[in-house]
């Protein structure tokens, strides 16, 4: 982009007017002098990229290539990942990791399932084991980034996913405590935590 487009898409940030909630102050972000953007959080990303770059490309001259760059790269960012279209992008040169081709072909349909696991010196074991042993292992917590709010549960089943020797994957299947309601997680007179676990 030359210094010209960068000084007119920077103005324009700046001075734009989003509607309540729809955004943050985006203006925030933008150094005039430099005809920078910094600090944008990723939900004002998101903003800029699906709602306002394609605004700019419809005037720009090389609108089909941009529209192929995003095609491939929606398709790279997107939830589902098909096979065909990693094997396609793979032929026409793009740069696809071992990882991403893994999880487009996903596991394999053999997995294993284990009534305990050990994980960084850690031992874990699912309800049906714990019934048999004097140790209890198989509570979890989950630290969650959202309101700060921990996640407690059970472990009912381990298992291992093989994505065919790239990588594999082991997954807690849980019985979660309800952490919203007043019936939900509390902590006790000994500082122990106590719970009601989801129906």
């Amino acid at each position: 982009m030359a210094k010209k487009e960068r000084d007119i898409l920077c103005k324009v940030l700046k001075n734009v007017k989003m509607p309540d909630d729809y955004a943050s102050n985006i203006s925030r972000c933008v150094n005039l002098k430099e005809c920078k953007i910094s600090g944008l959080k990723s939900h004002d990303s998101h903003i800029l990229i699906e709602c306002m770059l394609p605004l700019a490309l419809w005037i720009c001259d090389s609108l089909q290539q941009v529209t192929s760059i995003m095609i491939e790269l929606s398709a790279l960012c997107s939830k589902v990942l098909d096979v065909n279209e990693l094997i396609v992008m793979a032929r026409d040169g793009m740069n696809i990791s071992n990882d991403i081709m893994s999880l487009g072909i996903g596991p394999n349909k053999v997995a294993k399932r284990f009534s305990g696991f050990i994980i960084n010196g850690i031992k874990f074991h699912t309800l049906a084991r714990k019934e048999q042993r004097l140790t209890q292992n198989s509570g979890v917590v989950n630290d969650s980034e959202v309101e700060g709010v921990n996640y407690y549960g059970r472990i009912k089943d381990i298992i291992k996913l093989n994505y065919y020797g790239a990588f594999k994957v082991v997954m807690f299947k849980c019985d979660w405590f309800d952490v919203y309601h007043n019936a939900g997680v509390k902590q006790d007179e000994y500082g122990f935590t106590l719970g009601t676990f989801l129906a």
